[in-house]
């Protein structure tokens, strides 16, 4: 099949190794079989990266590195994605069996995918700028996380404990300087979790950043937010957590809101 401003591309080659070379468990069938590039290739690139989220990390494609194994391996692709379209959001399952289809006319261009509202929805726009936060200025992060504690809510439950709040804390514990503006989104997921996920997802390490060392402005925080976890605190953490807090506050000089948070302490 002709394609338009294609170009001759050599694809997965083992003699290559493979440091270098597109990935054989997500090339597009014209670019292995019929050595032709064109954008349209990267869509089903994309397509199978995102069935490969909902099929817990594996590609469709399970061609085990051998390319022999590549030909019979993308003819079973259409079954195999049926197997997992019950685990996609139903706006996702349309746009995406069109993006890993062998048919290259069938693949939508990168602009139409981009007026799908599932690729545009407040959460996966979020979820994408904490992905990239390493490429921005420190004012850019911080406006970022001034922002990012509305969004919390958005999320899945399962995809916020298990693919944002490890970013979260990733982003506490790697940059201290930053630690006061990453804290109220850790603190947004604590306000609207169950005690059965906050007792899975957060108790344990929250209750161990609040026992530790802090520096001011992030136990101000602590203190500004403090109605949204201490509700799941036992007795004795308040005492080693909340009123440490407020006495360092006020061996500080600070007393910002500490009437505040006497009202939300048993």
């Amino acid at each position: 099949m002709h394609i338009e401003n294609n170009f001759n591309f050599i694809g997965y080659n083992p003699k290559g190794g493979k440091t270098f070379q597109p990935d054989l468990e997500y090339i597009a069938p014209e670019v292995q079989l019929h050595r032709t590039m064109s954008p349209l290739a990267d869509i089903f690139s994309l397509g199978m990266v995102i069935c490969a989220i909902f099929n817990n990390g594996a590609s469709l494609l399970a061609c085990e590195g051998n390319v022999a194994n590549y030909p019979a391996a993308i003819q079973n692709v259409p079954a195999k994605f049926q197997e997992i379209v019950d685990r996609m959001p139903k706006p996702l399952i349309e746009p995406v069996r069109k993006m890993i289809s062998q048919d290259v006319r069938e693949r939508p261009t990168s602009q139409l995918l981009a007026l799908l509202k599932i690729f545009n929805e407040p959460s996966l726009l979020s979820y994408e700028g904490l992905l990239t936060l390493q490429n921005r200025s420190q004012n850019q992060i911080k406006e970022f996380f001034n922002r990012f504690a509305k969004a919390i809510p958005e999320f899945d439950e399962a995809f916020r404990y298990k693919k944002v709040l490890p970013l979260l804390w990733e982003w506490y514990d790697t940059h201290v300087e930053l630690q006061s503006f990453v804290f109220p989104s850790i603190l947004a997921t604590t306000h609207i979790a169950e005690k059965v996920d906050f007792d899975l997802y957060l108790h344990d390490r929250l209750v161990a950043v609040l026992r530790g060392p802090k520096n001011k402005q992030t136990t101000l925080v602590a203190l500004d937010l403090v109605e949204f976890f201490i509700k799941y605190l036992t007795p004795e953490e308040i005492v080693e957590t909340v009123l440490q807090d407020i006495s360092s506050c006020i061996r500080m000089g600070s007393r910002k809101s500490l009437l505040k948070e006497f009202e939300h302490i048993p």
